[in-house]
């Protein structure tokens, strides 16, 4: 399936996202870097990997349009895209929703970095101080955190999909 569609750029919101993104994914490199290079590259890396999630949804934002155009169905949401071929939409507003798509995810991928923020905290404690903190608070938080990300992605997606629906039939 070929879709027609506008490149157009992200609105000023979705590059502060991205830029966001890409320096929390600094951080979570040079952190380590800093602090852990004499202990050895396993510590750098394990704490180095916590943020490559960052980088990977960067990346895929950048390229949004051709992967989108080449490999169609690596966005795996059916129903969007039946939505989006619709003859109704121009290809400037399939590319305005191509953009609130990815916009969605970089948020999500904002979030989802915050959220390792105190976990990065507790592991690096554990490592200065050569003494685990309490592991009670983390085990809670790692449980309930992601649900609110998760709320709110679903949340906007339906919202897009929504205005999409409404606007291509």
């Amino acid at each position: 399936m070929y879709l027609e569609f506008s490149r157009v750029g992200l609105d000023p919101a979705g590059r502060v996202l991205l830029s966001i993104n890409i320096l929390l994914s600094l951080l979570y490199i040079i952190i380590p870097l800093y602090y852990f290079l004499e202990r050895g590259v396993y510590t750098i890396l394990t704490l180095a990997l916590m943020g490559s999630g960052n980088i990977i949804i960067s990346l895929v934002t950048l390229y949004r349009y051709t992967l989108i155009s080449r490999h169609p169905y690596l966005i795996n949401l059916p129903s969007f895209m039946i939505a989006l071929s619709s003859p109704r939409l121009t290809p400037q507003r399939r590319g305005f929703y191509i953009n609130r798509v990815f916009k969605i995810i970089l948020a999500a991928g904002l979030l989802i970095g915050l959220y390792l923020l105190p976990i990065l905290y507790y592991t690096l404690q554990d490592l200065i101080y050569a003494s685990p903190p309490d592991p009670f608070p983390i085990i809670i938080y790692s449980i309930s955190a992601p649900i609110p990300i998760l709320l709110y992605v679903i949340y906007s997606m339906k919202r897009v999909y929504t205005q999409l629906s409404k606007e291509a039939i």
